[in-house]
């Protein structure tokens, strides 16, 4: 019966909390805090019960399939495999973080605050376990609108350029998908004589070559900017400057991998000869965003911004295992989604307790912290190193597979890839010398340390740095056997779409 039921109460329990919360007076700020804080623990309760019963098996499970339009084929289908699992988890796991964070930082229309947060999470968990494209997409679209709130009314001064450059490019990536879409969908009709949108099925179709480049650039537009790929970054690092931290965290651990999520998901496999013949193409793009975000974060001089660039520098080493597309590579990337989500999520909760306390997030107002508080800068210390991908943590694991799957497809791009961790730790060693050593600045005290709230935030996601760095094994087994049957879908469809296309040839040359 939970099996039957469990996707829908993740999906549908914070949407339906969230229209609750419309009810309860604003004036009740502790309880409008308090009721969404609950609502995400026992999302992510939930959550974690779906980990506990998922088997380590290559197919979809807890998969709920309701006709919602016969016609036009449109079905409530939802379902997870080890790709889109922990995705799941991550969702649930930084929506509460989210919230604690904001504790006491959001102090001005909070009730709206919550409301957004909670139906941010329900929209971002609907694109992760649809299977219907046409729900996919639906959800898709509605994430982009609490997020254009959370950042246009509580962010930064620069709020408003840094809302309407995220909203313009995404919605621009999203209508060409749309396009995109479409023709796949009627493409599928001329096919098989019935409309779906069953991505399961939309696998199937055999696009004409002649079309399929363009078809494929333009699915992949609307995840290439929410990854983002260079060069479609630039929305990036004005839109997590100026957002408030629970969004910016929300942004890095959780949106940015939805569009990781979608190439894997959908782009590939819909069009995987074209994306054998660009796969250099994109794991070049990967590796120049890799570096280049890398150097520009070493120039920054406000913290928050350098974790931003450091936030895509990672990114690309996620997408260059992508585009290898082999065991090792994949796996690597689905599981250093994991530990990025945690690194750089810590990193902005770091950066943002710092602001609150100082007011400041420029280096050169900062310095000599770890005499004074010493718990942050043990943490600070902790989730800088698993960022630079120090053996023993997360970020090790993942950085590893990456490499060693992208060495067997092509050395040089491996190899490139490799100074981007060194310019990592560039960057990272450097923030951590300029902010927790040398002359102490500013005004702070021992008081000022972290608190029991912040400590309970953080606590958890450093335990989870260490246990996934010295024991990955069993994230590992959840993946494994998913991946191994999606690269076989890959080729077959690979090897069916030139039976295709050659067929086609031979009849034209027959004509």
């Amino acid at each position: 019966m939970f099996d039957n039921l469990a996707l829908s109460l993740v999906l549908f329990f914070p949407i339906l909390s969230a229209l609750i919360l419309f009810f309860i007076p604003s004036s009740l700020k502790e309880t409008i805090k308090s009721y969404s804080l609950y609502i995400s623990i026992i999302n992510f309760l939930l959550a974690i019960l779906i980990f506990i019963r998922f088997e380590s098996i290559d197919d979809f499970q807890f998969v709920v399939k309701i006709p919602w339009n016969e016609t036009l084929g449109i079905t409530y289908s939802v379902g997870i495999d080890g790709i889109s699992l922990f995705l799941l988890l991550i969702t649930t796991f930084f929506t509460p973080i989210a919230i604690l964070s904001t504790w006491n930082v959001i102090k001005e229309k909070e009730k709206t605050f919550y409301i957004c947060m909670l139906f941010l999470q329900g929209f971002l968990i609907g694109s992760i376990i649809s299977l219907d494209m046409f729900f996919f997409y639906i959800f898709w679209e509605l994430m982009l609108i609490p997020v254009f709130f959370m950042i246009g009314v509580w962010g930064g001064s620069k709020r408003i350029g840094a809302t309407v450059k995220f909203f313009i490019y995404t919605m621009a990536g999203s209508l060409t998908m749309l396009i995109s879409l479409l023709y796949i969908y009627d493409r599928y009709y001329q096919q098989y004589g019935y409309y779906t949108f069953d991505i399961t099925k939309l696998y199937n179709v055999s696009v004409p070559p002649e079309i399929a480049t363009l078809l494929f650039f333009m699915f992949l537009l609307a995840f290439a900017i929410k990854a983002p790929l260079f060069p479609f970054h630039t929305w990036l690092p004005d839109a997590y400057t100026e957002a408030p931290t629970s969004t910016t965290l929300i942004l890095s651990a959780v949106m940015a991998k939805i569009g990781v999520y979608g190439m894997i998901r959908f782009v590939i496999p819909l069009f995987p000869n074209t994306f054998s013949q660009y796969a250099n193409l994109l794991m070049t793009l990967a590796v120049i965003g890799t570096i280049y975000a890398g150097l520009i974060a070493i120039v920054q001089k406000d913290m928050k911004r350098l974790v931003a660039y450091s936030s895509i520098s990672h990114l690309g080493y996620i997408l260059l295992g992508v585009f290898a597309l082999n065991l090792q590579s994949l796996q690597g990337s689905l599981f250093h989604m994991m530990s990025h989500a945690l690194s750089t999520g810590a990193l902005f909760l770091l950066v943002g307790i710092l602001e609150e306390r100082i007011k400041t997030r420029m280096f050169e107002n900062v310095g000599g912290l770890m005499k004074v508080i010493p718990y942050f800068g043990t943490i600070f210390m902790l989730v800088m190193f698993a960022s630079i991908g120090l053996p023993g943590l997360n970020g090790f694991v993942g950085e590893f597979l990456i490499l060693l799957g992208v060495f067997g497809e092509n050395k040089i791009f491996s190899a490139l890839c490799a100074t981007g961790i060194i310019i990592g730790a560039i960057y990272m060693l450097w923030m951590f010398q300029r902010v927790m050593f040398g002359e102490l600045k500013g005004e702070i005290t021992k008081e000022n340390d972290l608190n029991l709230r912040e400590l309970s935030i953080l606590i958890p996601i450093s335990a989870l740095i260490i246990i996934m760095g010295i024991y990955p094994q069993p994230f590992l087994s959840k993946i494994e056997p998913s991946i191994s049957k999606y690269i076989e879908q890959v080729q077959d469809k690979q090897n069916q779409e030139e039976t295709y296309n050659i067929s086609s040839l031979n009849m034209k040359i027959f004509k």
